[in-house]
């Protein structure tokens, strides 16, 4: 059984309306629970506080900044690999394998940094509805219960 992240817009008709999803496996997914854990209902809509995600970008940039220090990394260690005694071949092997993790940590810093967009994208959304004006289309909006999510 997959689970799937769901996020909704709570109209002022109190319909919710959905507008993205994510595999259980996501980065997305994976700030989720880093700021809420695994204890939820299922199939139960909640909430998405500004606060929580401000606290879910500050974790995934910090993941951007680990996978960018990890890469760099990488790159120092294919340098040093010419200072070593061994063979060409087995160089060349190194150098080879170390591409592959590079290839690997950049696709993740990819994902890592969808998650983070993901997020500051609601968090603005979240702050336009909070700082509507009175004549403003969505003035009727609450901010605190406008974005929700849930787990199915």
């Amino acid at each position: 059984m997959s689970t799937t992240y769901s996020f909704y817009f709570k109209g002022n008709d109190g319909k919710f309306y959905p507008f993205d999803s994510f595999g259980g496996g996501s980065k997305v997914a994976e700030g989720m629970d880093a700021q809420f854990g695994r204890n939820y209902a299922y199939e139960v809509p909640k909430p998405l506080a500004k606060a929580d995600l401000k606290d879910i970008i500050v974790f995934e940039e910090d993941r951007v900044r680990s996978s960018e220090k990890r890469i760099e990394e990488y790159r120092q260690r294919q340098k040093d690999i010419g200072t070593w005694d061994n063979s060409v071949n087995d160089k060349i092997q190194a150098i080879s394998d170390l591409d592959e993790t590079i290839d690997e940590e950049k696709c993740d810093l990819s994902y890592y940094r969808r998650a983070v967009y993901f997020f500051e994208f609601l968090a603005g959304i979240l702050d336009e509805a909070e700082y509507s004006y009175a004549d403003d289309s969505n003035a009727n909006v609450d901010a605190n219960n406008y974005i929700y999510w849930e787990v199915s």
